[in-house]
């Protein structure tokens, strides 16, 4: 697969994490996922083309996904990826927690306060882990918690930034100069095949789904 297909792929699994609502991401969930956490899933050897491809981008999404602290009741502390300035975004759980229920972000927050509970972060965490949990902002308005991607500046998604990882992974620097160009239609040629993959995915998926998975009750 050329690395353009595979930023094209990226896009797409990009989208399964983050638009969870679509049709298509529901489908595959329930017929691949259920109760499976998406990043440590095993994927069937009888999957569809469409699966084994979003899958095989993990890797790559995941080097870039992160979550953005907003109000912390979206984000595990110990299971996701919140905290930028460590590998992998996400701290170690510590072998003893106080009695005080800690597993969501909010719950490091002062009682009705948009503020760090800076003792108990402290007491929680290496110095390390504390201190860039201390360095994220929290916002003063209700902002809920969002996914963003690190690999931009206004850290929003997008294939060309995929691309230029893929390249520099693979040691590509004619490829970048190429596809990174002003020139380069990035935008219309996503769009375009977003549009199809998507269309072709959804028809597929339903397709499946209604032929394996007559109870449709489980995607409402």
């Amino acid at each position: 697969m050329s690395l353009v297909n595979k930023a094209l792929v990226g896009k797409l699994t990009w989208r399964f994490l983050t638009d969870p609502d679509a049709i298509w991401v529901k489908l595959l969930k329930a017929k691949y996922l259920k109760q499976d956490d998406f990043w440590s899933h095993s994927k069937p050897a009888l999957a569809s083309s469409n699966w084994k491809g979003i899958t095989s981008m993990r890797t790559m999404i995941k080097d870039g996904y992160c979550w953005s602290v907003g109000d912390g009741k979206n984000i595990c502390i110990w299971d996701d990826p919140w905290i930028p300035d460590l590998p992998g975004f996400r701290v170690t759980r510590p072998q003893v927690i106080n009695n005080r229920p800690i597993f969501w972000v909010c719950n490091l927050f002062i009682p009705n306060a948009k503020a760090w509970d800076t003792v108990l972060i402290r007491t929680l965490f290496d110095p390390a882990a504390a201190h860039a949990i201390l360095k994220i902002p929290i916002p003063q308005s209700v902002v809920p918690d969002k996914i963003i991607w690190t690999k931009t500046t206004n850290e929003i998604f997008t294939t060309k930034s995929l691309y230029r990882s893929l390249a520099d992974l693979h040691g590509s620097t004619s490829m970048i100069q190429s596809y990174s160009s002003t020139t380069f239609p990035w935008s219309l040629l996503t769009s375009l095949i977003m549009f199809l993959m998507v269309f072709m995915l959804s028809s597929s998926e339903e397709s499946s789904a209604q032929a394996t998975v007559p109870d449709q009750s489980v995607l409402s």
